[in-house]
């Protein structure tokens, strides 16, 4: 097994809290990164989640959210080849989300 592989078994089983990996898919390296998305309150009731996965080729796998009347913040595992991810990151962050790496 690849080492990438291995990280990606590991956290499937619950062996590790976050990881990040990065393996060949058919268009070049494919990355899962878990992020936290800190949201400003304007954005607590918007379906931001739906439009990433429909804007851009990720996937998505909510790990932990917290949505209150002070803070609303997402835990995810965002994969996609890496151009494609760089894209998505910088489309959250023109939407007003803080992103910042987990792990």
């Amino acid at each position: 097994l690849s080492p990438a592989r291995v990280l990606e078994s590991c956290a499937r089983a619950g062996g590790f809290k976050y990881a990040a990996s990065v393996r060949l898919g058919p268009g070049g390296n494919m990355v899962t990164q878990s992020l936290r998305l800190n949201y400003p309150q304007t954005l607590a009731r918007r379906p931001v989640i739906t439009q990433l996965i429909r804007k851009f080729d990720v996937t998505v796998n909510i790990l932990q959210a917290q949505m209150t009347l002070d803070e609303a913040w997402l835990e995810i595992a965002l994969s996609a080849e890496q151009a494609e991810f760089d894209r998505a990151l910088d489309w959250l962050k023109q939407e007003g989300i803080t992103v910042v790496p987990v792990g």
